[in-house]
């Protein structure tokens, strides 16, 4: 006995041999005509026979015809109409050509192709034609990853449907804008459109949108973590893709919703339905070749929830080739994610990371954020796995970033959804928006409970951070001198080895000295700020002081941090003390475009004292606003850092004769020479650190200019 999908197959063949029968009529009325025909008229049918080939196949059984012989008509419309300066039908021709080359995956041709067309049907005031055409370059620049460049057209097309109210294609375009969004990570964006076509296509009996808006809608809701929501709007795309006679989208759909619930063995049977149906096809076209690989993919993301890696690998590497060749971005991104992390699940480190390097340029390039993400943290997988801790944490943070990113623009996308007025809406969707309401209140109140606790907590901090410090001091100290004890006992390659050791702790004895005192400073500030009763100068103050904290911390076990990490401290350093001053200097730090700063490893906070120096005895002592420069740069094999300030100068500084600001000049420049000599020799170049009084052209003082060189090391 049949059951119920195999009924819908047969339905479904035989309502497709009845149309494929009428198309052949209408071909062979056309062909009988054609030779009859000249000029304009046999160019309008040569246009009409190619579309006749290609357009009239039924999308809902796969079933594609012959594009080559649809291709040749094109052409050969479209050198007929090139004789004649037939606009029309050249733009015709043009459009023709471009949907057959997007049908067989040549999506960077039918780039081309529409791109000439369009500006013929605007020549000519053919708005319908220009609109549709706009249309499918969007989605052939979709499909490159080119999501910008495709919003764009979407909405060049959109003002014509809405003016003559088609709004099907309104349906269409309102998903279409919705997937570039959502590759890009903007859900609420994706969403609010996403939901425009739903609301448009309940109002009509749209074929292909009955299923593809309810279908993506709940696949944004799976992405956000609605799953009850996820699996309402799937099986609704079911049960439509059942009565509108589409076996491969409910098959699809279904396994989908057994996914999502999860049943990987009834999603596999599903998805292999699928690509049965599809595979029994007697044509061999590109979008068939297409379904398969991506339903190829579907199964092997089930094979990997089953730990069946080697099984998953083959589906997705077969499907990851076939993408490649039709430049299909969006189909690479997504294989190249699940075979990355397949080999990081298998601790295959290398592989993983050669694909994880190929998914994130790629995501950067197109601008896809949620796979910049799955990037950044398959780097940090990888490198932590691997013992590379400073790798990745550098990469930690990045994915911790872009994931905030993201998930700031889900917070509003979910807050939209609680706003939603449409009591028919949440019937269909089941959402409780005074539940919505109450979590966004108690998480308000979370934050607020734990901003209270973070204070306390930061208090805490200082006082432990300055006791570490001292004890890690003293910890370096000691060891310093072990290794010394140890040096007569060696060889004197071993000498040379323990001496170079004990170069870089005297470096971090010496950084250690000079923290706390940077410490002692900024809580007098704080101190300061809470006698004159500024809580939220003190708020921002301390905020501020505890993340240079931690940066301090975090590089204390290292002789080196990356010069981007650096110059993140120095700035954070700097908003310090122009908060501290009221805002009375700005400044500006500045490095060459080539320089690498994530890679390039210089020694933390060295410019510091030179800075603190510049504003404390320069600046600080002007009568209106003073201005800080600092720029970064290379020359040869030595890294070049030029401090400026237009102070009142050395030697006016000198005369006022500020104690403590004198003894503190001491310490620090003392201090920040000494680490700049063994730098110097550690690497055995010539120590440079040249200091220059500047004068205006009137002969007064124009401030002060630091250059300090030291060795350039990459990491």
């Amino acid at each position: 006995m049949l059951n119920e999908k195999q009924i819908l197959v047969l339905i479904t063949q035989f309502f497709c041999g009845i149309v494929c029968f009428a198309q052949k009529e209408q071909i062979d009325s056309l062909k009988n005509l054609l030779p009859l025909l000249h000029d304009s008229a046999r160019v309008n049918c040569l246009n009409k026979l190619s579309a006749e080939y290609y357009i009239n196949a039924l999308p809902q059984t796969y079933n594609y015809v012959q594009t080559d012989t649809a291709r040749l008509f094109a052409l050969e419309a479209y050198d007929l109409a090139e004789k004649n300066h037939y606009t029309i039908g050249t733009a015709d021709a043009l459009q023709n050509l471009g949907e057959i080359a997007r049908d067989r995956g040549d999506y960077h041709t039918a780039e081309n192709y529409f791109r000439n067309a369009i500006p013929l049907f605007e020549k000519i005031n053919a708005l319908e034609k220009f609109s549709w055409s706009s249309l499918t370059l969007g989605w052939s620049l979709h499909v490159q990853g080119k999501f910008n460049d495709a919003k764009a057209e979407y909405e060049k097309a959109m003002p014509y449907y809405l003016r003559i109210n088609n709004k099907e294609k309104k349906a269409m375009l309102y998903r279409l804008i919705s997937y570039t969004y959502s590759l890009q990570g903007y859900n609420e964006k994706a969403f609010e459109n996403m939901l425009k076509a739903i609301r448009i296509t309940r109002e009509i009996s749209d074929f292909r949108g009955s299923v593809s808006s309810p279908y993506n809608m709940g696949v944004l809701y799976e992405d956000a973590g609605e799953t009850q929501t996820a699996l309402v709007y799937y099986q609704l795309a079911a049960q439509n893709a059942i009565t509108k006679g589409q076996p491969v989208r409910y098959n699809i759909i279904t396994g989908n919703i057994n996914a999502l619930q999860n049943k990987p063995d009834s999603a596999i049977y599903y998805y292999k339905q699928s690509y049965y149906f599809v595979e029994s096809l007697t044509t061999d076209s590109f979008m068939r070749k297409r379904e398969l690989l991506i339903e190829g993919v579907n199964i092997g993301e089930m094979y990997l929830k089953q730990k069946k890696y080697d099984k998953a690998l083959e589906n997705f590497h077969k499907s990851l080739n076939f993408f490649e060749k039709g430049n299909d971005l969006i189909g690479m991104l997504d294989v190249l994610h699940k075979i990355a992390d397949v080999y990081e699940t298998e601790k295959m480190f290398s592989a993983s990371f050669i694909y994880a390097k190929r998914l994130l340029d790629m995501a950067q390039a197109t601008g896809a954020r949620p796979f910049i993400r799955d990037g950044f943290e398959l780097y940090w997988k990888i490198y932590d796995k691997q013992g590379k801790t400073d790798s990745a944490y550098k990469y930690h943070l990045k994915y911790i970033s872009i994931k905030d990113s993201i998930l700031k623009d889900e917070y509003l996308r979910n807050l939209a959804l609680s706003e939603m007025k449409d009591k028919d809406e949440q019937q269909t969707a089941k959402i409780n928006l005074l539940q919505k309401s109450q979590l966004i209140r108690q998480q308000q109140l979370s934050l607020q409970q734990q901003q209270l606790r973070s204070e306390a907590l930061i208090r805490n901090v200082l006082i432990g951070s300055i006791l570490f410090v001292f004890t890690l001091g003293i910890f370096i100290f000691r060891t310093i001198s072990l290794k010394r004890k140890n040096e007569s006992l060696q060889s004197k390659r071993v000498h040379a080895e323990l001496q170079q050791k004990a170069t870089k702790l005297e470096m971090q004895a010496l950084r250690a000295q000079m923290n706390p005192h940077f410490i002692f400073n900024s809580l007098n500030s704080i101190n300061r700020f809470i006698l004159k009763k500024q809580s939220s100068e003190a708020t921002e103050y301390l905020t501020k002081f505890s993340r240079l904290i931690r940066m301090i911390l975090n590089s204390s076990a290292n002789t080196s941090v990356s010069l981007a990490e650096d110059i993140e401290a120095l700035k954070l350093y700097l908003e310090l003390e122009s908060l501290r001053f009221e805002e009375k200097f700005n400044y500006v730090i500045q490095y060459e475009p080539d320089l690498d700063i994530d890679f390039i490893q210089v020694p933390p906070m060295l410019l510091q004292p030179y800075i603190e120096n510049a504003i404390w005895h320069g600046i600080m002592h002007k009568a209106g606003k003073g201005h800080l420069d600092i720029m970064i740069s290379q020359k040869d094999n030595m890294l070049c850092c030029k401090i400026t300030d237009d102070g009142i100068g050395r030697k006016e500084a000198l005369a006022l004769k500020s104690r403590s600001a004198v003894n503190y000049k001491s310490m620090g420049m003392r201090i920040t020479a000494d680490r700049i000599a063994m730098l110097h020799q550690q690497y055995q170049t010539e120590n440079a650190v040249v200091v220059s009084d500047l004068i205006l052209s009137n002969g007064n003082p124009g401030g002060t200019e630091v250059i300090i060189k030291i060795p350039l090391r990459y990491d």
